[in-house]
């Protein structure tokens, strides 16, 4: 892709999204491998890291997004982010007793996106900490999860969409409060 994808957060009836509050209580380390990746990787190739280490498809337009590497590797692959760095080396350090000695410290990371009609737009669903449950029920249940959002989310665009129509009035365009901005 050329141009990088515009970041949209899904969001609820009520306003709440998922993916911001997961990536709250996520650790420093990993929230900031989280948004690295996003801003170096996922902006940049969108549905494209399917079928590399990125990510996969997940069928109904749906894919995920993967972080997973250790502290080292993702401080290697962001040197442009002194801030991560910082915080991956603290983190090394800190685990450096009992758990650093059997192995390295993985981040196991997982989102889950749809590409907007109009490819222009990706809209993240939910994420969550594969490295914490990396059961395949957990993982199934964050995949149906981010089926469901996805489709209570046309329902509502589509509804708000008629509704709209049948006053005359124009669409509603998607709204921008969950939307990243450009630098």
């Amino acid at each position: 892709m050329a141009d990088e994808l515009e970041i949209e957060f899904y969001a609820d009836v009520n306003g709440r999204v998922p993916f911001r509050e997961w990536l709250d209580k996520l650790n420093e380390p990993k929230r900031l491998a989280m948004i690295a990746a996003t801003e170096r990787i996922l902006v940049k190739l969108g549905p494209g890291v399917c079928g590399s280490e990125w990510g996969r498809k997940l069928g109904a337009s749906i894919f995920e997004f993967r972080v997973r590497h250790t502290l080292e590797e993702i401080k290697a692959m962001f040197p442009e982010q002194p801030e991560l760095g910082a915080k991956v080396a603290a983190e090394v350090v800190s685990r450096r007793g009992e758990k650093a000695k059997k192995s390295p410290t993985k981040i196991v990371l997982r989102a889950f996106c749809h590409l907007r009609p109009g490819g222009k737009i990706l809209l993240i669903l939910g994420g969550y900490d594969k490295g914490e449950d990396p059961s395949p029920r957990r993982q199934q249940k964050e995949i149906e999860n981010a089926r469901k959002r996805l489709k209570e989310l046309q329902i509502r665009e589509a509804r708000e969409k008629k509704e709209a129509q049948r006053r005359g009035e124009a669409p509603p365009k998607q709204p921008s409060r969950n939307r990243r901005r450009r630098r």
